[in-house]
């Protein structure tokens, strides 16, 4: 079974993170490899926490099981889990989960560093939330 617990300590400790990195500018962050790279990587485990403990809150509760990533919010949305505001603030999870993953193309390094200043506050409202069901 999943520690829900731990996986949102963990949550924590990456978002504390980006923002360290973030606190660098945008220029010197997408410049220097090895700093963009530690701002993706944290940004991909703080992804795959805020899916995977939604996904299991899901399960937990007997809900509809999720066909794909997004669903996992619009489902925790529909069973009035999560608001439509943090539905709103999380919609780019799902797809900067697969651009990461997947590597498809060439990242652009400013558009995923704003994308990742603005979806910090959806990481830790969607921790906030989830912390009611520990």
């Amino acid at each position: 079974m999943v520690d829900i617990a731990q996986r949102l300590e963990r949550l924590k400790c990456y978002v504390k993170q980006l923002r360290t990195i973030q606190k660098s500018g945008k220029k010197k962050v997408c410049k220097n490899a090895i700093t963009f790279a530690a701002m993706e990587r944290y940004l991909q485990l703080a992804v795959e926490c805020v899916l995977s403990v939604g996904n299991h809150i899901l399960a937990g509760l007997n809900l509809r099981k999720p066909s794909t990533y997004e669903q996992i919010m619009q489902i925790l949305s529909e069973e009035k889990i999560i608001t439509k505001k943090i539905l709103t603030a999380s919609k780019p999870i799902s797809s900067i989960r697969s651009l990461l993953v997947h590597d498809y193309s060439e990242v652009n390094r400013d558009k995923l560093f704003d994308t990742a200043r603005a979806i910090m506050p959806a990481f830790e409202d969607l921790a906030k939330v989830y912390r009611k069901f520990l």
